[in-house]
């Protein structure tokens, strides 16, 4: 949900609750024509992401909210695990807890909350119900895609759009919809107006070859957990791919770790 989170409006005078009920108020017409599905962060204590949280967390100080305190800065909130999670706490306890809302949104659509606090909840008809998908991963990113690919592999007629402009969603979506020989339409949508829409049946069909390659390109060149070799970047790794280059042995603990590091290099 950061992608979300960062582009709704952020009353400057407002408190906490009211900036939950602009986020009611963004989800509502979502629910009206499709299931949603809210991934969120879990943030393990010692993540590999850890050391980069608390960087991006050095300016901004903790903050303990409510749904009366006034609303601290965008930045004060979504800048540190601490607040962020207290925010994300507090939109979910306020849907699960405005039955007239869950009532008149989800009389035909589902809503799904993913990541918090820990097993997915679905509700439907205003009413709570088993939705059987749980993740021992903390990335939203990797939950997102194990829920639109569950979603995707339900039915041919599925129709998959998500809000994302991270680019592991997007190479992890290229990976598993190749992998598991998805059909239906899928579309990753920007959270910032003016990006561009991907298309992801699209974007495999046209680079079916390089698929394959496509998750290893990415660790290799730079990602979360790896850094990124200096003067080497995507589109550069990019274009060896498409010239008939292979990672395919990258990954596979079946495979020599000499083959492995002659491909890698």
């Amino acid at each position: 949900m950061s992608a979300v989170l960062w582009t709704l409006d952020w009353p400057v005078n407002g408190t906490v609750s009211t900036f939950v009920d602009n986020f009611q108020s963004w989800l509502q017409p979502h629910l009206k024509s499709s299931n949603v599905v809210l991934v969120f962060d879990k943030y393990f204590d010692f993540s590999p992401k850890s050391s980069t949280r608390a960087a991006r967390a050095e300016s901004v100080r903790y903050h303990k909210l409510g749904p009366h305190i006034p609303l601290p800065t965008k930045d004060a909130v979504l800048k540190c695990v601490a607040n962020k999670q207290q925010l994300a706490d507090l939109i979910c306890q306020g849907i699960l807890s405005d039955d007239e809302y869950l009532t008149d949104n989800t009389p035909t659509n589902q809503l799904i909350l993913a990541g918090w606090p820990t097993d997915p909840i679905c509700i439907k008809r205003g009413k709570q119900m088993n939705y059987d998908l749980p993740s021992t991963h903390e990335e939203a990113d990797v939950i997102l895609v194990q829920h639109a690919i569950y979603e995707a592999n339900k039915s041919d007629q599925a129709r998959i759009s998500f809000v994302s402009d991270d680019t592991d969603v997007f190479v992890l979506l290229l990976h598993f919809y190749q992998r598991q020989n998805l059909t239906c339409p899928m579309i990753m949508a920007p959270a910032v107006h003016g990006r561009d829409t991907l298309d992801i049946k699209s974007t495999v069909r046209k680079h079916k070859d390089i698929i394959p390659s496509i998750v290893q390109m990415h660790a290799l060149t730079g990602c979360d957990t790896v850094a990124q070799t200096y003067n080497i970047g995507k589109i550069t790794a990019v274009s060896v791919l498409q010239k008939g280059t292979s990672l395919t042995k990258l990954g596979n603990v079946d495979e020599p770790f000499e083959d492995v590091e002659k491909q890698a290099t």
